[in-house]
């Protein structure tokens, strides 16, 4: 047992912190003191599982690649590059003649924060064959205006490659091409999730089978956004894949199931297909698939689905397609109308053919309104995943990528004040109820709570319904008093007397404290200047400035002239004012 716990200790030990920075050498031990020059030569070194290598701000204009016999990660302790803290690190071909990154063999590898960049044509930013890969939080594009071919590339040895958090872009140079995709994915047990596909010139996703490895394990595709993809936005050719709650809008072609037959199925559901330009859903061939609970709605050319054979449907319904017309639907030769197409075939029975109701798609808001017939009209044994907003559907299934928020994640706050009575305002909107008692219908997540009673301080705070129909609980004690603000006083010159509401409150320059809420009067008082008054407002917890330059007040000058005799003696009254040319008397 003990040699058993230094052995795991000494495992622990050996991971080790790289760093990478442009004002470094590769002649450096690669600490953040004296960190390398290239990124390379960091794979060349963090070689032990758990080794983490640090790559500072900057543009690295090199190869970066794991070759045949290169170390490993572990599942536990993967090798990991890394951004370093808030900053991002690009690495681009610029000039070189082979794709940007390459992981060859080496297995559990991890790439985070990263832009990558490829910008010569034909080539790719990406490129994977090494097992169990990860990249996350990276921006992987090709470059504006140059033929690049597809931006990630995973071949069929690239086995449990996961992306997430990622942005996937200009595959093709943004120029149509069907050869240069956003992820071109050959491999088994894939995960895609969180990411955003753009603006490629092939697919922004694609399934691409050459190899003689179906069928496909298990692999998911979800929560990602595919968009403006001048091919299509998710094409699929192999099988056993889990594809939902992806938001596929303004591609040329929404989704095409491409595949031949095979022990599996593909499940695609519980997603939002919105202003493609040929079609929402296209299946060709004898694919093995489920489609349920999606939106298919305004192609820009009439065609919701297109089936060249319906062969291989294993379940088509609870679906949302919008509009109808005699072109909507394509099947097996035919055309028609969502009426007539449910006529012909025994799929779609649940279905719907209604305007979905969306929030605003000018603005990509896709989420349902209250309005929306797919609310609730999903199918009713859907697991309660998470949807694109991350939060859960409250009893029956809805159609598309989103659950409808007014029903999703209901739970409840409960509300206690001591004294009772208390008004109850949340998230800034004030309520009918008052302590004690519970308001329901509150989406899970953070809440803001405010109760006010007459006589009392308001008490405020946060609180928070963590799960679905999970009741937060509120109990204050309120502390008897009366909510004020202050008064900043000031004058030109300065001394004068301050009245507050006519009684008397220092002088200036002085700051009136726990002043009650509401209009106050103040005054201002100085001897030999004109006294004034202002109305201020205060508000809870407010500071409230007010000012005024006096004016002195006016005492009625008047003058004696003297003359006819040069220094003769004046009194005024019994006062001798000697002896005076002019003199100025206040009267």
């Amino acid at each position: 047992m003990k040699l058993f716990a230094l052995l795991l200790l000494c495992g622990v030990a050996s991971a080790t912190n790289y760093y990478v920075a442009k004002d470094g050498s590769n002649d450096n031990p690669g600490t953040e003191e004296l960190p390398w020059l290239t990124i390379q030569k960091g794979v060349d070194n963090a070689t032990s599982p758990g080794d983490t290598c640090w790559v500072k701000a900057g543009t690295y204009n090199e190869v970066v690649g794991w070759g045949p016999g290169d170390p490993s990660g572990t599942a536990e302790a993967p090798i990991v590059f890394k951004s370093y803290t808030d900053t991002t690190a690009i690495i681009t071909n610029a000039g070189l003649h082979t794709h940007t990154l390459v992981i060859y063999s080496a297995d559990y590898i991890t790439l985070d924060g990263f832009r990558i960049v490829s910008a010569v044509a034909g080539l790719k930013a990406v490129v994977v064959s090494g097992q169990h890969t990860t990249f996350k939080n990276c921006d992987i594009t090709g470059t504006s205006g140059v033929a690049t071919s597809s931006t990630v590339y995973i071949s069929a040895l690239g086995v449990g490659f996961t992306m997430t958090g990622c942005q996937v872009h200009l595959a093709g140079g943004g120029a149509y091409s069907f050869t240069s995709h956003g992820i071109y994915n050959n491999a088994d047990s894939t995960v895609l999730t969180y990411n955003i596909f753009y603006d490629n010139g092939g697919y922004g996703i694609q399934y691409q089978d050459e190899s003689a490895f179906l069928p496909k394990n298990y692999g998911i595709c979800a929560y990602n956004i595919v968009r403006d993809n001048l091919c299509g936005g998710i094409y699929v050719q192999f099988h056993n894949q889990w594809i939902h709650h992806n938001l596929i809008y303004k591609n040329l072609k929404g989704v095409k199931f491409g595949g031949t037959p095979a022990s599996g199925v593909t499940i695609f559901e519980n997603n939002t297909l919105f202003g493609d330009s040929v079609y929402e859903m296209n299946k060709d061939n004898a694919d093995t698939v489920v489609v349920r609970n999606n939106i298919f709605a305004y192609s820009r050319t009439g065609n919701l689905a297109y089936m060249g054979s319906l062969a291989g449907i294993v379940e088509m319904n609870y679906n949302c397609y919008y509009p109808d017309d005699e072109s909507a639907f394509v099947w097996s030769g035919h055309g028609g109308t969502f009426a007539e197409f449910l006529a012909s075939t025994s799929l779609d029975t649940n279905s719907v053919c209604q305007n979905p109701y969306l929030t605003d798609t000018a603005a990509d808001n896709f989420r349902l309104t209250d309005s929306s017939p797919c609310i609730g009209a999903g199918d009713p044994t859907t697991t309660n995943e998470l949807d694109l907003d991350t939060t859960y559907f409250a009893d029956t299934a809805d159609i598309g990528a989103y659950w409808y928020a007014g029903l999703a994640n209901i739970g409840a706050i409960s509300f206690a004040s001591t004294p009772e009575g208390a008004a109850i305002a949340v998230d800034g909107v004030g309520t009918d109820s008052v302590t004690p008692c519970v308001i329901d219908s509150l989406a899970t997540g953070s809440h803001t709570v405010l109760l006010t009673l007459a006589g009392y301080f308001d008490g405020d705070t946060t609180v928070t319904i963590a799960t679905l129909n999970d009741t937060a609980v509120v109990d204050m004690t309120l502390i008897a008093g009366v909510d004020s603000g202050s008064i900043v006083v000031t004058s030109t010159p300065s001394g004068a007397i301050i009245l507050n509401d006519g009684y008397y409150a220092g002088t200036t320059p002085d700051t009136l404290s726990g002043q009650p809420i509401g209009d106050h009067i103040v005054g201002w008082m100085l001897s030999g200047y004109e006294s004034y008054t202002d109305t201020v407002t205060v508000t809870k917890n407010g500071v409230v400035a007010t000012t005024k330059a006096l004016t002195r007040r006016h005492t009625g000058v008047g003058g004696i002239s003297v003359g006819g005799v040069t220094g003769a003696k004046l009194k005024v009254g019994a006062k001798d004012h000697g002896r005076v040319r002019v003199l100025r008397v206040r009267q």
